[in-house]
């Protein structure tokens, strides 16, 4: 093989460690982490190394100012730009996303601020790249939302079947991929004002009994397959 060239294995290992990076996994900065890749990236030329790695970073859509980073029980990214809609007109807000908790409480709120940032999100916005975990343990029985957040992200509370019930601070207004996938436990959640569902983002809730789309504008496919006790209230 040319040595200026770089292999499929290669590109998907190096896709899922900066997967793997940037969900929190493991807490590395550009120049510590490449020496990993050494490796992995024998067969490609020394100057060509941090071109593909940058280019992995923005397929991925991270930079080197939102590596995950640690306070105390919680995994998050700073500088994260959340967006939520307001009046038909989508507002983007900036601050902290809690891409993990990894205390073992069962009842958790989560804080306000880390790092000094505003929490506006949470869940993990890379899921797509690699099957990763809930943002929470499959124990966890009650998570109270700090106020500001406005997006909850891919796979937030996928696989926590404990959860029975979910109150969304006023200005979630988009719901992700898998968010609260198999939470079967879950039974009353308030969806009034939220204006986007993406796909199986409610996939296997099967003791939803009430959801109220009022404010819905776009509904992706299977957003609510196998939630076999539900009943939906549409309309304004």
């Amino acid at each position: 093989m040319n040595s200026s060239m770089i292999g499929s294995d290669q590109i998907i290992y190096l896709i899922e460690y900066l997967g793997r990076l940037s969900a929190g996994y493991e807490f590395l900065q550009l120049t510590k982490y490449q020496s990993k890749l050494e490796k992995r990236l024998a067969n490609v030329k020394k100057a060509n190394k941090k071109t593909i790695i940058w280019a992995a970073l923005c397929l991925l859509g991270v930079s080197s100012k939102n590596w995950a980073e640690v306070s105390g029980d919680w995994v998050y990214v700073p500088n994260y730009s959340a967006y939520y809609r307001s009046n038909n007109t989508t507002i983007p807000t900036n601050g902290a996303l809690i891409l993990r908790y990894q205390g073992t409480n069962k009842e958790v709120t989560t804080p306000a601020t880390l790092g000094g940032q505003v929490v506006v999100a949470i869940g993990n916005p890379y899921y797509g790249y690699r099957n990763f975990d809930s943002a929470f343990d499959g124990a966890i029985t009650k998570v109270s939302l700090s106020t500001n957040i406005v997006e909850i992200q891919s796979a937030a509370f996928k696989d926590c079947p404990l959860l029975t019930n979910m109150i969304l601070p006023e200005r979630v207004s988009s719901i992700y991929v898998k968010s609260f996938y198999m939470c079967s436990g879950l039974k009353s959640i308030n969806l009034s004002k939220v204006t986007e569902i993406y796909y199986n983002a409610f996939s296997g809730c099967t003791n939803l009994s009430e959801i109220n789309l009022s404010s819905i504008i776009n509904l992706w496919q299977d957003a609510f397959s196998d939630c076999t006790g539900r009943t939906i209230v549409t309309g304004k």
